[in-house]
């Protein structure tokens, strides 16, 4: 799912509640509920992953920042930047971040064997990966799976901008 989706989860969890014991771990379960949902990906799935090139990964974690930067400046603007919506934003897209740390530790551990660290990071990946959206065996047409993320967005957005504003 693009960033972008779980980063206005996020903030319309953050906007909705000041409470941090029920915003933080409700932003950090909405990515993972997210994921369950039917989506389109722009980045490629599965284990392939470890046999990317290195300028195929700079590519893939660029198109990550990308989403992250926009996706943080349109809510930053939206919510006028409240600094509760933009951490639990962030929050919400971690497990994201830790994905894409997860791919390059897999990258690493393939010529010498991973650290603690790493090994936490590919942990995490892999759990990432159990409670993700798998694509069926059917062939969705690409607008209905980018339609269900998009959409759930804007109504989020709108939400957040109703609470900022009333």
């Amino acid at each position: 799912m693009v960033g972008a989706a779980h980063i206005a989860a996020g903030a319309a969890i953050g906007v909705a509640t000041k409470n941090p014991w029920v915003a933080i771990p409700a932003a950090l379960v909405t990515h993972y509920v997210l994921d369950m949902v039917p989506h389109h990906e722009y980045m490629p799935q599965g284990d392939h992953l470890t046999s990317l090139t290195k300028g195929q990964t700079g590519h893939m974690l660029f198109r990550a920042g990308a989403d992250f930067t926009i996706g943080m400046l349109a809510t930053a603007i939206i919510t006028q930047f409240n600094i509760w919506a933009l951490m639990t934003a962030i929050v919400a897209i971690i497990p994201d971040g830790l994905n894409s740390l997860g791919v390059l530790a897999m990258q690493s551990a393939e010529t010498k064997p991973p650290s603690r660290l790493q090994r936490m990071f590919i942990a995490q990946r892999k759990f990432h990966r159990l409670i993700h959206f798998k694509k069926g065996p059917y062939d969705a047409p690409l607008w209905l799976p980018l339609l269900i993320q998009v959409l759930p967005m804007f109504i989020l957005l709108w939400f957040v901008v109703r609470l900022v504003s009333g």
